[in-house]
């Protein structure tokens, strides 16, 4: 029964929500195609009518394949509107296993009631406590459509592993039941209890029940490392034989995804490229009707190259929009860019509540997020980013991560993460032990220094020499450090100062935390044209005696100074201005954005591409996590390693984070209070700028972190503002 099948006349009325998508965006990205984007689902017409004639001709049909490969579009995209065009009902059930979540026989009960409503068919009330067996084979049930015609229910269960999964680990033995309950309905045997009732009163039995009609159809929908599970059902269910797997798309096929829907916004050609990307090198050499591709890698990229085609107002999508790393980097890229849109916090809750420690996906109620201070806006967000998905189980929103291809990325960014956190933790513990033992030797070498002061030169030089030895010192910066102790030529190395003028820029993002204002400068200032070097940090920390920072062994010299706190860098710029004379602080933060956007309105300073295209390449422009360079999350990079910005400021985006003088707040529109410059002030601090560690999403101009301000991390420092150039 391989007939063509018009999915454009369906009998009976459709839910009336409308189509996500449009002839100008017809690719869902991870997101499963609906029975409203029917008009945009292609290529697997062969495989929906194959599902149709085994749904329509047996009790009983199992539906399995590989995760990603489009079950749930195939289900409501092709079969659903198949099998209303049959004058048959879909009942699309998706189990919610939640504790606080009602039965699950009752969930199947209000599927078919919230299905049959949405077309306004007529429906049998359930009585009483009636199981799903009683309910179907009750004499006299029958469902009806508007134009009175009979239609037949068909249950779909999508995702059905997750009864194995999540029914077992919370709902074992409801769970346990259910599966009976769904192995009667789909052999039309009466469940024990009912038999055993019913064989005592057989002429009750005829009149109550019709024992031979086939009131409805049951279909399973699993991931295929799952059969074994259902396996275990089979001596109850013998007819899970009537199976159908779903394989990937072969080349031919995706070609037809892209082009069809996709119209004139891709030519053959480079649907052909697309396709090629997504297939791998392995497979390259294939013949297409032999190659595999995963539908949603393939709709992700298509999806995310006609956004880009979009923002460059462009016709068609275009072969200079496909990069060899694209497939490698599409998933990373996709979840970094969406949680990049929203603060840290969510990003933390993605990736701890919504994966299983095993990196399964797991769903949480909105409630929960909202009680861990994640609001509206920010879930928004992510939902329409396509990263979440939020959707109404058994009365109860709950949220969950739209594909299980994507558990693998956020599984890594979790755990690097979290290794993050713990080196920074370890860290912190070893400076602290570290100060308690310099605190305890502190006479002793007190005594000593007092002893060698009375030598005069020669004291400078053989303190230098055990000190620069003890902490592995460049020749050349003690060099420089001994003319500042005697007097000799050169006593300062002094930050060099760009002036920043007076203007307006629109500053922030698309995310909550990052709300879009003007930012309107009225007095020019200056700023230190690069971050603030060990050079010019290590003559203020031996004229200070404030504790050594750590340089990682990566050098000092002309490297950004890191493992500094916010009142480390606050003391110096108080030491720095009495040594000038000059007002010399740390930016605000909106002083910081105005001076790193240099009057662009683009993610960074240079565009929106992390990496632009320049003579051909991609070009490195900073120092990040992906941002191309011989540093990227290895150390840092000697500052004026890159270009700089239009204000002739260096590495405003990325190579270390730069503490300002704002306190953290969750939003920014416009309130923003006076820079708190006591010492004695605890309040979260802001940083700016992001580092070699972190991702490209924040060395964006609008992104910001926050942290306490006595940490001390391996990729934090700072530069100064003053209020006059230093002479």
């Amino acid at each position: 029964m391989n007939q063509a099948i018009d999915t454009q006349s369906i009998s009976g009325s459709t839910p009336a929500r409308g189509s996500n998508l449009s002839d100008k965006e017809p690719w869902p990205g991870l997101a499963s195609y609906t029975e409203e984007d029917r008009n945009y689902f292609a290529a697997r017409e062969i495989e929906r009518d194959e599902l149709l004639e085994r749904v329509l001709q047996h009790r009983l049909t199992v539906l399995y394949g590989l995760s990603g490969l489009g079950k749930s579009s195939l289900l409501q995209a092709g079969l659903f509107p198949a099998l209303r065009e049959r004058h048959n009902l879909p009942v699309y059930v998706r189990l919610n296993f939640a504790t606080e979540a009602a039965g699950l026989v009752d969930q199947v009960f209000a599927a078919i009631e919230a299905a049959a409503q949405a077309v306004q068919a007529k429906m049998p009330a359930r009585q009483d406590d009636e199981t799903l067996w009683e309910y179907f084979q009750r004499q006299g049930n029958a469902f009806w459509s508007q134009r009175n015609r009979l239609l037949t229910p068909v249950l779909v269960f999508d995702q059905f592993e997750e009864i194995f999964t999540l029914g077992a680990f919370r709902r074992a033995d409801e769970a346990k039941a259910f599966l009976e309950a769904i192995a009667d309905v789909a052999e039309g045997r009466a469940p024990d209890a009912v038999k055993a009732r019913l064989d005592s009163l057989p002429a009750e039995a005829a009149r109550r029940f019709d024992f031979n009609r086939q009131a409805c159809h049951v279909l399973l929908s699993l991931r295929e490392d799952y059969l074994a599970y259902l396996e275990d059902m089979r001596p109850r269910m013998p007819s899970m034989t009537n199976r159908m797997r779903l394989r990937p798309l072969n080349g031919i096929q995706a070609l037809t995804v892209v082009c069809k829907p996709g119209g004139d916004l891709v030519t053959a050609v480079v649907a052909g490229q697309i396709v090629t990307a997504v297939v791998g090198a392995r497979q390259r050499q294939r013949p297409a009707e032999d190659q595999e591709v995963d539908p949603a890698l393939l709709s992700l990229l298509c999806r995310e190259l006609n956004k880009r085609r979009i923002k460059d107002a462009t016709a068609q999508i275009n072969a200079e929009m496909l990069t060899d790393q694209v497939r490698a980097d599409i998933l990373r890229d996709f979840y970094d860019r969406a949680v990049g849109s929203v603060s840290a916090a969510v990003r933390n809750f993605v990736e701890d509540k919504l994966l299983l420690t095993s990196g399964q996906r797991d769903s949480v109620a909105l409630e929960v997020a909202r009680e861990a201070g994640i609001g509206d806006e920010q879930i928004d967000t992510l939902v329409d980013e396509r990263l979440l998905r939020r959707e109404e189980r058994g009365g109860v929103v709950r949220l969950e991560l739209t594909h299980d291809v994507l558990t693998e990325v956020v599984r890594a960014s979790r755990d690097q993460r979290r290794e993050r956190e713990a080196r920074e933790q370890a860290q912190q513990a070893a400076q602290e032990a570290e100060k308690r033992l310099r605190k305890s030797r502190r006479f002793v070498v007190f005594m000593v220094v007092l002893v060698l002061v009375t030598v005069g030169t020669l004291a400078v030089i053989v303190e230098g020499l055990y000190w620069a030895n003890k902490h592995h010192y460049p020749l050349q910066a003690l060099m420089l450090r001994w003319t500042y102790k005697l007097g000799i030529g050169e006593t300062l190395p002094r930050p060099k100062l760009v002036e920043i003028p007076v203007g307006s820029v629109e500053r922030g993002d698309d995310g909550a935390a990052e709300l879009v204002t003007t930012i309107t400068i009225k007095q020019p200032f200056y700023l230190a044209s690069t971050e603030t070097t060990f050079a010019q940090y290590d003559i203020f920390q031996q004229a200070t005696g404030r504790d050594i920072p750590d340089d990682r062994d990566w050098g000092r010299g002309n490297q950004p100074v890191i493992n500094v706190s916010w009142y480390d860098a606050r003391a110096y710029a108080k030491w720095l201005s009495a040594m000038t004379g000059k007002a010399c602080r740390l930016p605000s933060e909106v002083e910081w954005e105005y001076a790193a956007r240099a009057g662009s309105h683009t993610a960074y300073h240079w565009g929106d591409d992390v990496q632009p295209i320049i003579d051909g390449k991609p070009t490195a422009m900073a120092n990040c996590r992906g941002c191309g360079s011989e540093w990227d999350g290895k150390q840092t990079a000697p500052v004026r390693s890159f270009a700089s910005n239009g204000f002739g400021l260096y590495d405003m985006s990325g190579n270390v984070w730069e503490w300002t003088c704002s306190t953290w707040q969750d939003r920014l529109d416009g309130s923003e209070q006076p820079c708190s410059d006591e010492a004695t002030d605890t309040q979260a601090r802001v940083v700016r700028g992001g580092s070699w560690f972190s991702l490209p999403d924040y060395a964006r101009s609008a992104a910001r972190l926050d942290l306490h301000p006595d940490g001390r991390v391996i990729d934090f420092g700072f530069r100064v503002l003053c209020e006059s150039p230093i002479e």
